[in-house]
């Protein structure tokens, strides 16, 4: 079990230089890819002999990682592009509602 862990790290390793890839790919290309991706992760668990449960929860874990990394690429490259976000930096406080007394 032990070989398998390690292959199955190997494939969690890679997730970075697969998000790297990706957001290199046109949109209708990166949907097929992911697909592609995410069933190449789930045939690796079952070839360890994972049930298809437990491929699909690790497919799907590892997918959430990979989409999680690549939004966090496209933050970082609005961020170095100028480009506004949907949260202003530095922080500001909100304004202050003053609200009636209860009476």
């Amino acid at each position: 079990m032990l070989e398998d862990d390690a292959v199955l790290s190997a494939a969690i390793d890679g997730v970075s230089k697969i998000a790297e890839r990706l957001a290199n790919v046109s949109f209708g290309v990166r949907s097929r890819a992911l697909a592609a991706v995410e069933q190449s992760y789930r045939q690796t668990a079952r070839a360890l002999g994972y049930d298809e449960l437990d491929a699909q929860l690790w497919a799907s874990t590892v997918m959430a990682q990979l989409q999680m990394r690549e939004e966090i690429g496209y933050l970082v490259g609005q961020i170095a592009n100028g480009e506004p976000g949907l949260i202003s930096w530095p922080l500001e406080e909100p304004e202050k509602i003053e609200s009636e007394p209860a009476g």
